[in-house]
């Protein structure tokens, strides 16, 4: 079954099915043009040119088209020429190849389009190196390359133009898919034999991507308004964008200790119906994208009826006293949740200010991008470094080989296996080698059939096809396929298949292992290094939602302004760096990763802090004692405080806690839960929680002596 589905088919409704649609159309085209015309080489050349344009495809493209197809045309052009125009001079050609690496590698410090373009660049340089011996007239290529990047770009616009919103409503339906995914795993915790610590920490991971599918449905909203200013307004996607956050809120709410009530009610019914309901939800969120096709659309389930009749078996229960006040209480705070979850999933939502425009980032001159060259300690300054380096080190062993142009997949599988991560570069290096072996496999056996032209035409595009349509899915299926059709455009080179097979799996293996060596050995960029400033950061973000949930509290509010929003998705966007910077830690090498196991504790504490501060920021607004609200505010004070105090100690190495402020919580909030009761008891009982979590976030943070080492090396 395993196998089963790592050979499943990504989704229809991704990106990355529409560009495998258009690059393998226009292979297609070409090849069949090349073909009737007889000049299957040189259409082969522009089949390359369509493959670049369309790795470096991206939804901003589209929003400023002659801005990119110009650039388009400058960096491919200049990178193809400078190829012809120094083929024949190696030692001029290194001299090139390092500084134009560099460059356009920094380049990505411009924004992801200029970051997709330089790759691209990059690419179209190695397709010409490739494709420069078996053209009779070279100076033709850049031409061909170029024009078929130029194809791919013109069919990509008029395919935006005809389908504008594929992009955003893909993400859309990503968003809430994660959201559904996060609440049926919610409701594992009513399971018999659940483990509450391993659950959050998956919540966590799931909290990471919804926290990234936000920002990237963020990122389509800003370009449709950098487009057109209104052009959200009347759409609806701004609607859900703001669904979507306050439902990550509820979801990531918590109001109870699950554990413990699990035990309670294990005699009952309750918390099989509970779950009932939460996988109902999970139904709901899935469906939430047609609230924007479809007017007065209605959910039609039975998920409303049974949250209320589980409010009265509660209440029934408690009248019997079949478990305690406590859990009674604990209970219905759950229950209140599920019915402003189920409201929230029932209706459709207004954003708050229908004239709302989002801030847009200020664009990077290039006075910011000659600046990049002066801090040599950046991640991408080290990236750009590395596969400049390994990019030179694959040419110098390409000019120690005899001449074969087939030595410069060197450079093409060192630029797309290194990544700026040693656990991403990890990653792609054993997935390039099983996928390089498996392609070869297949393309031998193609080989040996003795195809028509016309039959392995239509095998290169539809391998074409599946490698982008893979690409992200399954990277290592994805090589397998790009080597199919690299061995067919080589045949119509007219190279020796029988060698080639055996070559490309030797070439794609050392080059493998250079970059290897180059990301364990040459200005290294290990993880470990950057562990305290990314757990501060997240806790820098969440105390800065945390003082804009107390804001509210003090002026009995419960608006979603501007301000409240921007704190809200910051502390979950941090929360998923957090998440992928555990997860890229445990791929380094074990002496790299010492405090890895402290990072597990800490990432699923301070979810659980979030988690906690969500519960507390759904009942602002409403508390009914206002001779609280000046405690609560003080209490608010002490617990920022304690946060402020770990951020410093991360960042700065302060050695000592101050006690005080925790015990001085525990006191005040022990007295207070002895006089309330409701809401106001329940917001105590968030506090509590809260002031627990900070205690035990602390002993991580200062368990971790490896940090300690780590900052003074």
């Amino acid at each position: 079954m395993k196998y089963l589905d790592f050979f499943a088919l990504p989704s229809t409704r991704s990106p990355l099915f529409v560009t495998a649609i258009k690059a393998s159309l226009l292979t297609a085209t070409f090849l069949v043009l090349g073909i009737v015309n007889d000049n299957l080489v040189q259409m082969s050349a522009m089949s390359m040119g369509v493959s670049a344009a369309a790795l470096t495809d991206h939804p901003a493209q589209y929003h400023r088209r002659i801005s990119a197809f110009v650039t388009l045309i400058l960096c491919f052009g200049c990178a193809a020429i400078s190829v012809v125009a120094l083929y024949n001079q190696p030692w001029l050609f290194l001299i090139g190849l390092g500084a134009a690496t560099f460059c356009l590698m920094m380049a990505s410090a411009l924004g992801p389009r200029f970051g997709k373009m330089s790759f691209g660049a990059l690419a179209i340089s190695v397709f010409s190196m490739l494709s420069y011996p078996h053209h009779p007239e070279p100076w033709l290529l850049p031409g061909l390359i170029v024009g078929g990047s130029v194809c791919y770009f013109i069919l990509s616009t008029l395919v935006q133009y005809f389908i504008p919103n594929f992009n955003i409503e893909h993400d859309n339906q990503q968003l809430f898919s994660t959201l559904a995914k996060y609440q049926l795993l919610k409701a594992r915790f009513f399971d018999s034999n659940s483990d509450p610590s391993e659950i959050r920490l998956r919540l966590a991971k799931l909290g990471a991507q919804a926290s990234h599918a936000l920002a990237d449905m963020q990122q389509q909203l800003i370009l449709r308004q950098q487009e057109q200013k209104d052009a959200n307004h009347s759409a609806g996607y701004l609607d859900q964008f703001f669904k979507a956050q306050v439902l990550l809120e509820r979801l990531s709410s918590s109001h109870i200790v699950y554990r413990e009530l699990r035990l309670e009610l294990a005699d009952t019914s309750l918390p099989e119906r509970i779950q009932r309901v939460m996988v109902g939800l999970s139904k709901r969120m899935l469906r939430q994208p047609r609230f924007r096709r479809i007017a007065n659309y209605e959910m039609n389930d039975n998920v409303e009826n049974e949250v209320k009749e589980l409010e009265q078996s509660t209440q029934r229960l408690a009248k019997r006293e079949v478990f305690s006040k406590s859990c009674a209480l604990q209970l219905g705070f759950l229950l209140e949740n599920l019915n402003k979850v189920c409201e929230l999933t029932q209706t459709h939502t207004a954003f708050p200010s229908q004239h709302f425009l989002f801030t847009e980032q200020q664009r990077l001159g290039w006075h910011h991008y000659w600046t990049l060259f002066r801090t040599p300690n950046t991640p991408l300054f080290r990236h750009a470094a590395r596969l400049t380096t390994c990019m030179l080190i694959g040419y110098l062993i390409i000019l120690m080989l005899p001449e074969d142009s087939q030595n410069y997949w060197f450079l093409l599988t060192i630029l797309f296996i290194t990544k700026p991560s040693f656990s991403a570069t990890k990653l792609r290096l054993s997935q390039r080698i099983i996928g390089t072996v498996l392609g070869i496999a297949l393309a031998t056996g193609l080989y040996l059939l003795h195809l028509p032209v016309l039959v392995l035409i239509a095998i290169a595009a539809i391998a074409k096809f599946f490698f982008f349509w893979y690409l992200q899915k399954r990277y290592s299926l994805a090589v397998a396929c790009v080597s199919i059709y690299v061995v067919i455009i080589l045949q119509f080179y007219g190279l020796d298949a029988e060698t080639l097979f055996i070559k490309r799996i030797l070439v794609t293996t050392c080059a493998a292992g250079i970059t290897f060596l180059a990301l364990s050995y040459l200005w290294p960029d290990w993880l470990w290094t950057r562990s305290r400033s990314v757990v501060a950061t997240n806790i820098n973000h969440i105390s800065e939602y945390q003082q804009a949930v107390f804001k509210q509290y003090l002026s009995q509010q419960r608006i979603e302004d501007e301000a409240y929003r921007t704190a809200r998705f910051q502390a979950h966007l941090s929360e998923a760096n957090l998440v992928e910077h555990w997860q890229a830690l445990l791929v380094e090498p074990s002496s790299k990763r010492s405090e890895a196991a402290t990072l597990y504790l800490l990432t699923g504490q301070l979810h659980a802090y979030l988690s906690h501060l969500s519960a507390l920021a759904s009942h602002r607004g409403r508390i009914t004692s206002e001779a609280v609200l000046p405690l609560i505010d003080e209490i608010g004070e002490k617990l920022t405080e304690q946060l402020s105090e770990l951020v410093l100690y991360l960042s700065e190495q302060e050695s000592t806690f101050r006690d005080s402020s925790h015990q001085q919580v525990s006191g005040k909030l022990a007295a207070l839960s002895l006089s309330l009761y409701g809401d106001d008891l329940m917001v105590i009982f968030q506090l509590i929680r809260l002031n627990e979590d900070i205690g035990q976030i602390r002993k991580l943070v200062l368990s971790a002596g490896d940090w300690q080492k780590a900052q003074a090396s």
